[in-house]
């Protein structure tokens, strides 16, 4: 399943697996950018053993993918949670699975529980309001490959 994954998201357009307009170069494959310019299987391996190696050696270090509210309840109060949710407006879009906004304010109240926290989000007015608060820290981001800007937001606890 997890190599099924990391294929989908190096061949689809944009990077956006299932979610994208469908593979890189179209279906023909007729352009000079196409699924071969990002299968690169050496580079692949390299970077899956590097993590490898990284999780082997930092045994704390737990990935989950499961419902949220069921990770956040389940993991020790001393624990530092590092979340990056859906985005609020174009998350249908942009994601297979979304959040609804219920879904964003249970995870609020789920973190403002917890200690130690960070957040990446979508520069949104609602997080703003919400996580008003706790530290937030802006972040321009340029997306591989074109010129697009998009501001994110980091927020910290403490």
């Amino acid at each position: 399943a997890a190599f099924r994954k990391i294929v989908l998201h190096q061949v689809s357009f944009g990077g956006f697996g299932v979610m994208s307009g469908g593979p890189i170069g179209g279906r023909k494959q007729s352009g000079a950018y196409n699924v071969r310019a990002r299968w690169k299987p050496a580079r692949l391996a390299h970077w899956v053993r590097g993590w490898h190696r990284r999780f082997r050696d930092a045994p704390g270090v737990a990935i989950y993918r499961r419902d949220f509210r069921q990770t956040l309840s389940g993991l020790a109060s001393a624990a530092f949670v590092y979340a990056d949710p859906p985005y609020i407006v174009a998350g249908a879009q942009l994601y297979k699975h979304a959040m609804t906004m219920t879904d964003h304010e249970d995870l609020y109240v789920l973190l403002s529980r917890r200690a130690h926290w960070a957040l990446s989000y979508d520069d949104h007015e609602w997080v703003h309001s919400r996580y008003s608060k706790y530290a937030i820290h802006k972040a321009t981001v340029t997306y591989a490959g074109t010129r697009r800007k998009h501001d994110e937001i980091i927020i910290t606890c403490p």
